[in-house]
């Protein structure tokens, strides 16, 4: 093989080792988009359904259970069973209208229900099944966790407008106005200027707040005169005050 020969040879090889090298590295940096594809499709987070998604019904007013699923052509037989397998845990017959509740039916050519399954609050559940022999029910509790949140700010206009504007929850305000009115007397011991911070426990149920605890302290620190500093806290559990301090 002569001189010329073993160039191009050389230069022919050279050629097919970089075409292999840039190819693999395609192939690699293909698979690396496709495994963090997968891992974020794996790591992301399913969509977490409404109340409305998982209970699409409520019972109207005026209208009873046993009338809403003889409209769904359950029998009264099965209906009168479903109430009987409850009633350990409540009383069917007499539902509250508002309650939210879905229905199973099974996929046969006459569908049949399987299960119904009723929301009383963002606490309580009951799910009522079909067995072989019958209909068997069970009572859910959902784990709540509490988590302690702060509230403060400075009175302009009154307490509670400046409630509103530290983003207090509604529903709390009017709990706090009934609780500590038999404490404080709003209208004389908090004047303009009065700074004020509340600690209450929001309830949490799958990440999701769900209500307020019965558990407040609120301190509010005002001035007597405009020169002696004056703090009063009060603390209220369960509608109970069990602390109450002043200090001058």
């Amino acid at each position: 093989m002569n001189l010329k020969s073993k160039v191009i040879a050389v230069a022919g090889l050279t050629i097919l080792f970089f075409i292999g090298f840039l190819a693999s590295q395609k192939i690699r940096d293909s698979f690396q988009e496709q495994t963090s594809l997968v891992e974020e499709q794996l790591e992301a987070p399913s969509p977490q359904l409404s109340i409305e998604e998982i209970y699409p019904y409520d019972i109207p007013k005026n209208k009873t259970l046993f009338a809403i699923l003889t409209e769904q052509d359950v029998p009264g037989a099965e209906i009168q069973k479903i109430v009987e397998a409850a009633k350990p845990h409540y009383n069917l017959a007499r539902i509250r209208p508002g309650i939210r509740y879905n229905l199973e039916f099974d996929e046969s050519t006459n569908p049949q229900l399987n299960s119904i399954g009723f929301r009383f609050s963002a606490l309580e559940s009951l799910y009522v099944k079909r067995i072989e022999n019958g209909w068997s029910a069970e009572k859910k509790t959902e784990i709540v966790e509490l988590k302690t949140v702060h509230f403060f700010g400075v009175v302009n206009a009154s307490l509670w407008e400046s409630a509103k504007i530290a983003n207090m929850d509604p529903l709390l305000i009017s709990e706090l106005s009934e609780i500590f009115a038999w404490q404080v007397d709003f209208a004389r011991e908090v004047r303009v200027g009065d700074r004020w911070r509340l600690s209450a426990e929001q309830k949490f149920v799958r990440g999701q707040p769900v209500g307020w605890a019965q558990s407040y302290q609120l301190n509010i620190k005002t001035l007597v005169n405009l020169l002696l500093p004056f703090c009063f806290a009060v603390k209220v559990r369960t509608g109970a005050t069990l602390r109450q301090t002043v200090q001058v």
